[in-house]
């Protein structure tokens, strides 16, 4: 059975950008537009998440 991968670290990358760390060691970059196409109906939010 193949090991579960999860999300270690998430980083801001410029005005619309995040870098994901997942546990097998392989990084990926994402813009606003590719994550709107992967969640198109989003869910409003009452106070801002802090992602320390």
């Amino acid at each position: 059975m193949a090991e579960e991968i999860h999300i270690l670290k998430v980083e801001k990358d410029g005005e619309d950008g995040l870098i994901v760390t997942f546990s097998d060691g392989t990084k990926a970059g994402y813009v606003v537009e590719e994550l709107l196409l992967l969640r198109p109906l989003r869910e409003t939010v009452k106070e801002p998440v802090d992602s320390n």
